[in-house]
């Protein structure tokens, strides 16, 4: 009885233990189960994860290549919208090529009619200077000029022909057979007085060759009416020039400064000439040859637009070294316009531009202001006329004490000289 109490005891001991170690077993594996679990849905997340950033991936690529596609469209449209703004410009200048085509039609039938005319007044022209060519035996050079005149006439009727567009070339033709004509008047009227002083010569000739032989040669300068002092390159002084509407006027040409052939439209040497004067004076010229002079607005006007001029100033300092300036186009405009100042580029080993400061001013005064000066009149500050700015680097019809400035320099002496362009 008691051995069954004991194993009874013994039993429920056994079980009670092994009931105990069933439940701390299933309390692992539930652990654990919950583990694998967890573990589970942890690479099922991770896996949603990577195929939500494969989806992302995919539509970034999708919409890069969108975006390309886009900007190559928004590329070409630009270009069309380009393309279109041009077309429209070259529509826009093709009607105003079109307005300006008929204008210079009009203007070329005009300048043909005109051509007409001075061909046959050139005409007249040629037969008189061949009449006075036949009674004078010295008129190889005048004759051999005359042809290639002609010839030169002959190439601007085939350009007429075959360039109708190009009416300015057309222009300067018209007032170079103007110019020719002129001249032809004046030696016309030289040789006529040619004779007659060659009549004096044979009657004289056994008088004072000497004497006479001087008065002889002025009285010829004086005849001859040139537009400029090409013709009187053999030696300086006071000369006469004629210009189309324009009567004959005094010039004193030097061929010294600079080679021959050139005109001085401006001189200060030291004379007590006052060059603070009104517009009217500046206009016409006032000075002596002799001293300070200036030669009028209008003359130098008349004679750069004729044809193109070339600018030579000569500057003497203190020192008496010389310096100088050469531009290669100069004129000015007329007078509505203000005589406004037009230079092309120095030329050679010039000097400096002095007067690119003053390019393209108008000519101012005391009594007519046209600078750009907008508290003063600077020819009035300064007691000069000049083709101000604001106000000037380069003034040379101002003299302060005794000296000229140009570009903070002084200078005692000053020429402006012209010449006919080669």
């Amino acid at each position: 009885m008691r051995q069954i109490i004991i194993y009874a005891v013994i039993i429920s001991t056994l079980y009670e233990i092994h009931v105990i170690s069933a439940a701390t077993v299933d309390a692992n594996m539930k652990v654990s189960l919950e583990n694998m679990s967890k573990e589970l849905q942890q690479k099922k997340s991770n896996e949603t994860i990577i195929n939500n950033l494969r989806k992302k991936l995919v539509n970034q690529e999708k919409n890069e290549a969108l975006i390309k596609q886009l900007r190559s469209q928004i590329g070409f449209q630009t270009q069309i919208i380009e393309n279109l703004s041009a077309n429209s410009k070259l529509i826009e200048n093709y009607e105003n090529c079109k307005t300006e085509l008929a204008t210079k039609s009009t203007k070329l039938e005009i300048l043909e009619v005109q051509l007409e005319e001075l061909n046959f007044s050139l005409l007249k022209k040629n037969q008189e200077i061949a009449k006075l060519i036949i009674n004078n035996k010295n008129t190889s050079e005048l004759q051999l000029e005359n042809y290639i005149e002609i010839e030169n006439h002959g190439k601007c009727q085939r350009r007429l022909a075959d360039e109708s567009k190009n009416l300015e070339i057309c222009g300067v033709q018209l007032k170079k057979l103007k110019f020719s004509l002129l001249e032809k008047d004046q030696i016309i009227s030289t040789l006529q007085n040619g004779r007659e002083y060659r009549k004096t010569i044979q009657k004289n000739n056994n008088k004072d060759k000497d004497h006479l032989r001087p008065q002889l040669l002025n009285r010829t300068l004086e005849i001859f009416s040139s537009p400029n002092c090409i013709p009187f390159r053999g030696s300086s002084g006071l000369f006469k020039i004629g210009l189309p509407g324009s009567e004959a006027f005094d010039v004193l040409c030097d061929n010294h400064i600079a080679g021959p052939g050139w005109l001085v439209i401006q001189q200060r040497i030291g004379g007590s000439q006052d060059f603070n004067v009104n517009w009217t004076t500046y206009r016409n010229g006032f000075g002596s040859f002799n001293s300070d002079f200036f030669l009028g607005l209008e003359k130098i006007h008349l004679l750069t637009s004729l044809r193109t001029h070339e600018l030579y100033v000569n500057l003497v300092d203190e020192y008496d070294s010389n310096k100088f300036v050469w531009y290669d186009d100069f004129k000015i405009s007329d007078e509505e316009n203000g005589y406004a100042l037009s230079l092309g580029k120095t030329k050679l080993n010039s000097s400096d531009d002095f007067l690119k400061y003053h390019r393209n001013m108008k000519f101012s005064t005391f009594d007519r202001d046209n600078d750009l000066n907008k508290r003063l009149n600077c020819a009035k500050q300064f007691r000069s006329g000049w083709w101000f700015n604001n106000c000037f680097k380069c003034d040379l019809n101002h003299r302060q004490t005794k000296f000229l400035q140009c570009n903070t320099t002084p200078y005692k002496e000053v020429k402006m000289l012209i010449r006919p362009k080669q």
